[in-house]
């Protein structure tokens, strides 16, 4: 598994639009899911940070393979991927990858690390 952290720096003025996107998406979360199946993206989760009177987006991302992911969201005819395209054109001003210092998860084993009911003392 790939995982991205980028924090975006978006355009002044655009705050309204991001909360205004997150929105949509979170009541469209059926058609996101479609989309990272299609990616084999397991997790996309995007965070606000306010600094300096400066808005910004930390973006996560995890996955099988994130180049290719995003050669399929580039691609993709899904209503929800245009809407998140047009959404980056009209907000995002700069992206900057972040470096990954600790990535754990567990994803591959997640059934084996939660208790039974009947574990639970």
């Amino acid at each position: 598994m790939e995982c991205l952290c980028a924090l975006v720096t978006l355009k002044p003025g655009t705050l309204d639009r991001a909360r205004e996107w997150a929105r949509e998406l979170t009541a469209r979360k059926d058609e996101v899911i479609i989309t990272l199946r299609d990616e084999a993206v397991v997790v996309e989760s995007v965070f606000l940070l306010t600094q300096a009177d400066k808005n910004y987006l930390v973006y996560y991302m995890k996955g099988h393979d994130l180049t290719a992911a995003a050669e399929i969201a580039r691609a993709s005819t899904h209503p929800i991927d245009e809407y998140h395209r047009q959404f980056k054109k009209e907000t995002w001003a700069d992206v900057q990858l972040l470096e990954v210092l600790l990535d754990a998860d567990t994803l591959a084993t997640d059934a084996r690390c939660r208790p039974s009911p009947d574990t639970i003392s």
